[in-house]
């Protein structure tokens, strides 16, 4: 399923909504909802494509009742 959603979306996702001007290629197959251990969920998605540090950071912080990090552009204000 990794290979099949990274071939699909090659690009992490996440990024690209914050920072669409930086290409960060994905290298983990994300699910987009809890699957609670689902075996439909857990094997059938819906998935996203992620980087592994979004992955790692901004989607175990939402995981655990946070929010993302937020963008921060060269002049260092919040992007988007």
């Amino acid at each position: 399923m990794r290979d099949v959603q990274l071939a699909k979306q090659p690009l992490c996702e996440r990024c690209l909504a914050k920072m669409p001007q930086f290409i960060t290629p994905a290298t983990v197959c994300h699910h987009t909802i809890k699957h609670d251990g689902d075996p439909i969920i857990f094997w059938g998605g819906p998935f996203a494509s992620s980087c592994k540090d979004c992955h790692d950071v901004d989607e175990q912080r939402i995981e655990h009742g946070g929010s993302a990090r937020q963008a921060v552009g060269d002049d260092g204000w919040p992007v988007g």
